[in-house]
């Protein structure tokens, strides 16, 4: 996935659930443990790790996908920004988007 997304001026990237939020939610184990596997979804940290590997990152980045019973938009924004600050990368040329599942979110570049 990782070279797939490599040098894109544009990106929907999955950050599906909180690892915290999803371990302790009423979600079935069996549940959880397909979220959690390779195979599942992409967490908030997933997310974010991704972008911070990226040599060139995209423009505009809309965060999709994420659970309403294991997220929040608040905490996956916070999360994302917070592992790219760390790694001391600026976000001045990306836009971090949050997509919604009820709204439609704007398209273009800054």
């Amino acid at each position: 996935m990782q070279t797939a997304i490599e040098g894109a001026d544009v990106l929907v990237l999955e950050a599906n659930h909180d690892l915290a939020a999803l371990r302790r939610g009423s979600y079935p184990w069996p549940l959880k443990q397909r979220i959690l596997s390779s195979r599942g979804h992409l967490s908030n940290l997933d997310a974010a790790w991704a972008l911070a590997r990226m040599k060139r990152r995209p423009a505009q980045v809309f965060l999709a996908h994420l659970s309403e019973e294991n997220n929040r938009p608040d905490l996956a924004r916070e999360t994302v920004c917070g592992v790219l600050r760390q790694q001391g990368i600026s976000l001045a040329d990306t836009d971090i988007v949050l997509a919604s599942q009820t709204e439609t979110v704007g398209f273009g570049y800054n």
